[in-house]
């Protein structure tokens, strides 16, 4: 899905017009889904409007990656608190059993620790994913 990097808003809103979304969480052959490509691309638009139609922000590619991996991963602090606020979940592992704040922690990502930090540290983070787990459920 190249053409994803060539997608502006209006290209992309169209594309979303036309897409199947019961593929939404649907991962390709290495797991990514389209949010986890819209994040490497750092789509802000394309994110937050998938965030909003239900993409799952937990979704898990072949490496245990979560969007908000991928978000440390590429340094993208907007990004990743755009997937905060939809219920990224602080303690999902990858792979090499590393959360966001050690991925973060060990690249020196003081953008991401600072949100991090500020979800940790915020006595509603708890009942936030509490709640988004209930609408999952």
């Amino acid at each position: 899905m190249d053409i994803l990097k060539y997608l502006n808003e209006e290209k992309l809103d169209y594309f979303l017009k036309i897409f199947d979304f019961e593929t939404l969480d649907i991962g390709d052959e290495e797991g990514n889904t389209l949010l986890h490509k819209l994040v490497k691309i750092g789509n802000i638009y394309g994110v937050e409007v998938l965030a909003d139609l239900g993409a799952n922000v937990n979704a898990r590619n072949k490496k245990g990656e979560t969007p908000a991996h991928i978000a440390v991963e590429i340094d993208d602090s907007e990004i990743f608190q755009i997937l905060m606020d939809y219920g990224a979940d602080l303690s999902i592992r990858n792979n090499s059993q590393r959360t966001l704040e050690q991925l973060a922690k060990m690249k020196n990502m003081m953008g991401i620790l600072k949100i991090i930090q500020d979800y940790s540290e915020d006595y509603g983070y708890v009942e936030k994913m509490k709640c988004h787990k209930k609408l999952e459920d």
